[in-house]
């Protein structure tokens, strides 16, 4: 039988317990993170943690603002 090398794990790809939670649907405290233009809802949207909520937002526009809201 052939002998295999040792496994190597990539630390940069290793899924940390919140993406994982999203990814599955799990429960994450329900944050929610919305896009406004001005005072106007533009959309709501799944995002990682407040960074990533507002530079999704602004993806999408730029001229948009971000709130990230969570109820625990």
């Amino acid at each position: 039988m052939k002998k295999l090398g040792l496994l190597k794990i990539n630390r940069e790809k290793i899924i940390n317990d919140e993406e994982l939670k999203i990814l599955k649907g799990g429960d994450t405290g329900s944050c929610q993170c919305w896009c406004y233009d001005g005072p106007m809802v533009m959309g709501i949207m799944a995002s990682l943690n407040q960074t990533d909520c507002f530079d999704d937002c602004h993806y999408v526009n730029p001229n948009w603002d971000a709130t990230w809201n969570c109820i625990n």
